[in-house]
């Protein structure tokens, strides 16, 4: 099947930072609904200050402590103890550049097994887009652990610039809930060359998610947990994208929180991904075309 032209003119949905501290599994620059007509293209393998005053430096000797304590945690998790299942390959969380204007370096912010670990039905998954754009055409795909298509959902990001960017699969409608103790595999398409008939404009990453189940007891304790503690409880369980989410929200919540930047560059630094670290959290629209076929 081929591209074809039309107005872009259904919105579908418009990117919004969360705020919120309590939902830590809402999340921020996602296409609210953004069930759209799906779109052909083809995957393309691609290789991949010092403070006065004694109650001032108590505090601060506090947030020191603390933040060391999370740094441990977090260079402590497991990430990389996992591996894809025996049925599937290894997923590249790197997708090279091609030509034209696509760019080299888009990266989903996942650990080097690209197998990360969730408790949630729908988590979000991150990715880093290393160039703005005009527009691009986005396709995300969720397959089972046999790589069996589950679902699939295509839309435009419009002006898209820079920087780390989240796709919440709750806010995909009639996106699959993911089932507890099962692993799956999604990939995430970006086309960026105008020319429908030709797939080696596209960039590719993909990676896995494993879903556990959490015990009552652990449900209690996250219920009755802020936003700190639900950190310490993610990283101690090497719950990758509750981990990664938890410090995205922080981050907005608080940006002149330095503790949180550092314990963000200290989460991403432990899975090789320091030099994404420093790039910003960015919002853009998606779009959808009613005469985009498959």
């Amino acid at each position: 099947m081929v591209w074809t032209s039309a107005p872009q003119t259904n919105i579908i949905a418009t990117f919004s930072l969360a705020l919120s501290l309590e939902i830590v599994t809402s999340s921020f620059m996602l296409p609210a609904q953004a069930r759209s007509h799906p779109i052909s293209f083809d995957r393309v393998t691609q290789n991949q200050s010092t403070n006065n005053g004694s109650t001032t430096q108590q505090a601060d000797n506090s947030q020191s402590s603390q933040t060391q304590s999370s740094q441990t945690e977090i260079s402590q998790a497991a990430w990389d103890d996992f591996t894809p299942p025996s049925e599937g390959i290894p997923g590249r969380r790197e997708g090279a550049g091609t030509r034209g204007r696509c760019p080299g370096g888009l990266t989903a912010l996942i650990p080097s097994s690209t197998l990360g670990r969730t408790a949630s039905e729908k988590p979000t998954i991150y990715y880093y887009l290393p160039a703005s754009l005009d527009k691009v055409w986005v396709k995300f795909e969720l397959l089972d652990e046999q790589d069996q298509p589950l679902y699939e959902t295509s839309f435009e990001m419009k002006e898209p610039k820079s920087g780390i960017i989240g796709l919440n699969l709750s806010e995909l409608e009639d996106a699959p809930a993911l089932e507890a103790d099962k692993t799956y595999h999604w990939f995430l398409t970006i086309r960026c060359e105008p020319d429908p008939f030709d797939p080696s404009g596209n960039i590719v990453v993909d990676g896995w998610i494993n879903r556990v189940a959490l015990n009552s007891t652990q449900l209690e304790e996250l219920d009755q947990a802020e936003p700190l503690e639900r950190l310490k409880f993610y990283t101690k369980e090497a719950l990758w994208y509750e981990s990664v989410e938890t410090l995205v929200q922080l981050r907005l919540s608080n940006p002149e929180e330095s503790s949180f930047e550092e314990r963000w560059v200290e989460l991403l630094t432990s899975v090789g991904l320091g030099d994404i670290a420093p790039k910003p959290l960015i919002s853009s629209e998606f779009f959808t075309s009613a005469s985009e076929e498959l």
